[in-house]
């Protein structure tokens, strides 16, 4: 993430079925430890306020955002030099990376380097309490999807059938949903991955079409992109309703201007914590408007998020901190009139960085060619009576 120029410009250049798992059975929740619960965010506006405090710099390939932990303690960067368009995309004749992830731990005084897993490792698209979210391309075409625990290298392998798996996204409560196809090519399945239930849900999509870049709300809640023609949709499955996910689900229209390019620079500003809104909404940068766009499950409601945000991260339910062009700025939901508070007049990322209580602070996440600067502003905590 060249976040100046490889990213920016990438974002302004722009029959349903249960099936028996091959899955290691137990292996997620083993890798999760204790799978977080939803730990409510404060409303606390008061928690923009405050000195940054710089924690350090950390190499990076150059593209790839950063994915933080549920607590606000741990984080994971990609690193590599090779990882193109092919790879990142699960592409049939993509080359195995020479890619790794590195893992940290946010201390009091900076950042404290824990590991750097085995070659091969891409970053995905979240992370648990336990460990992040990557996957393995194999030389056969293959894909396995795993969790690297923080401070380790090799990742426990929790998606490993012999299948390209890709893209896949972690709840809270632990529900694991991503695409999957043949290795040798096809169109691209749903998959959702349930805690406690035997078998995994998979969705074939339409003739003509795929599922990709799905995010895993929670055990009653899966959204996806299908993708056909040109044509990107949402659509939100329900995996604890047996009777509703066998029934067709309804499409939203995005954009009828998309390709598998297009829907992944969609989907790189807003992953992991900042995929989903406090209220719900998934969020994603729209290459037409060319900001941060909200799409509501329950409803099917797009909504444009003011100002043409190229990435955002809520503090609180009503507030955001977003990306502007060239500086930070903490914005209101509810005054659409309002230019909000300037955090940073420079460019960078802002990443939610929860803290114990729930409270959310903002992690600035700064290119430097292929070096990450971070910065902390800390969530001002409730005061014990």
């Amino acid at each position: 993430m060249r976040l100046g120029l490889s990213f920016c410009a990438l974002l302004f250049a722009l029959p349903i079925g249960c099936a028996p798992s091959t899955k290691n059975a137990g292996a997620l929740k083993a890798a999760l430890a204790a799978a977080p619960q939803s730990t409510p965010v404060q409303s606390v506006p008061s928690a923009i306020r405050g000195q940054i405090q710089a924690l350090g710099s950390v190499p990076y390939d150059g593209f790839t955002l950063p994915i933080v932990c549920p607590d606000g303690r741990h984080f994971a960067v990609q690193l590599g030099d090779n990882i193109d368009f092919r790879i990142r995309l699960a592409q049939t004749g993509a080359a195995v990376p020479r890619a790794r992830v590195a893992t940290y731990r946010i201390e009091p005084s900076g950042l404290l380097r824990l590991s750097e897993s085995d070659d091969g490792i891409l970053l995905g698209r979240g992370a648990s309490f336990a460990g992040c979210v990557c996957e393995n391309p194999r030389p056969s075409g293959a894909r396995a999807i795993g969790i690297l625990l923080w401070g380790k290298s090799e990742p426990e392998w929790i998606v490993d059938d012999g299948r390209t798996n890709a893209f896949a996204s972690l709840a809270p409560d632990a529900t694991l949903a991503w695409s999957s196809r043949d290795a040798a090519g096809g169109a691209w399945s749903l998959c959702i991955r349930v805690e406690g239930n035997e078998d995994d849900i998979i969705i074939p999509a339409p003739d003509g079409a795929s599922w990709i870049f799905p995010v895993a709300v929670n055990r009653s809640c899966v959204c996806a992109v299908l993708l056909r023609d040109g044509v990107a949709s949402f659509a939100c499955i329900d995996p604890s309703d047996p009777k509703a996910a066998s029934m067709p689900p309804a499409l939203f229209r995005i954009s009828d201007r998309v390709d598998a390019r297009i829907a992944f620079q969609m989907f790189s500003p807003q992953q992991g914590l900042d995929a989903v809104s406090p209220s719900g909404q998934i969020l994603f940068f729209d290459p037409t408007s060319r900001g941060v766009r909200s799409w509501d499950p329950k409803t099917g409601a797009f909504a444009q998020l003011k100002g043409r945000s190229l990435a955002v991260s809520f503090t609180d339910p009503t507030h955001f901190a977003a990306l502007l062009g060239g500086e930070v700025r903490v914005q209101s939901m509810a005054d659409g009139t309002d230019v909000g508070t300037k955090l940073l007049d420079s460019v960078a990322v802002p990443r939610r960085l929860p803290s114990q209580s729930g409270a959310q602070g903002v992690l600035l996440v700064a290119p430097e060619g292929r070096t990450l600067r971070l910065a902390a502003l800390r969530a001002v905590e409730p005061v014990k009576p």
